[in-house]
């Protein structure tokens, strides 16, 4: 009876593991799926603006272009008759002194941008390059710091659940212990019983009363025997399922708790 409870005891506590290990497979397969899904709406998502953008931009140039050719036939036709009529060769010469001007102003005016660029491009870098060096250190102070905590945590769930593995451990050699003692009394009490009544009826037929009275007695040490066993058998029971409870317990905790 005793290794059919244990039996019995070890297939629920097997069929609880094994539903909590498919159960957290099972959420972290969902969860993959999950990310892939939202990965691939947004990849779609944009493509489709892309395309958007790329359709506006060319239905807007279409129409810009077509407006700048009208413009410039215009202005050309315009300029065309207003240089016959008036004074062309002073246009021109008047033209290519401010051209002359303006190239020169432009070329200054570019000078000094080109110097402006320059020395923002190099400020920009600086900057970038000393804002890239502080970020890097204080993300290796936050990483180091990280993982000593890991350390920290994973170093004491490991003892808690190794003095719990210990105390467990004691508790089922002390019940194998006690199981194999009652087992050998229990023979070697069945043997010297056996002798005792061979002994006795070979040897005094006179004695069946005394022989009743030890039986009797023996009986009633067998009855306080096996009552003493079933209490104590019950207390281990209770000890063992007080245990698989409390780790039940800290497995969903440490489920919420990720």
């Amino acid at each position: 009876k005793r290794a059919e409870r244990l039996y019995q005891n070890a297939t629920v506590i097997q069929t609880a593991y094994r539903g909590h290990c498919r159960r957290k497979k099972y959420l972290c397969d969902l969860k993959r799926i999950i990310a892939v899904q939202h990965i691939y709406q947004r990849k779609r998502m944009a493509k489709e603006r892309e395309a958007i953008i790329i359709l506006q931009s060319l239905f807007r140039g279409c129409g810009l272009r077509k407006s700048i050719v009208l413009k410039t036939e215009k202005v050309i036709i315009i300029q065309k008759n207003f240089r016959r009529f008036k004074l062309r060769q002073s246009y021109l010469t008047a033209l290519a002194c401010i051209t002359c001007i303006q190239n020169f102003q432009r070329q200054r005016t570019a000078r000094k941008d080109l110097k402006k660029q320059r020395k923002l491009s190099c400020a920009i870098h600086i900057q970038s390059y000393f804002r890239g060096y502080l970020v890097r250190k204080q993300q290796d102070a936050l990483n180091s710091k990280a993982t000593m905590i890991e350390k920290a945590f994973r170093g004491y769930t490991k003892k808690r659940d190794l003095q719990e593995m210990r105390k467990l451990a004691v508790v089922v050699q002390k019940l194998w212990r006690a199981y194999a003692a009652r087992q050998e009394y229990q023979s070697d009490l069945t043997s010297i019983v056996f002798i005792q009544s061979a002994f006795r009826r070979s040897k005094a037929l006179a004695r069946v009363q005394k022989l009743k009275a030890s039986m009797k007695l023996q009986s009633i040490i067998r009855c306080y025997l096996l009552e003493k066993k079933i209490a104590m058998l019950k207390q281990n029971a209770i000890v063992i399922q007080a245990k698989y409870r409390g780790f039940s317990l800290r497995q969903k905790y440490l489920y919420n708790l990720k």
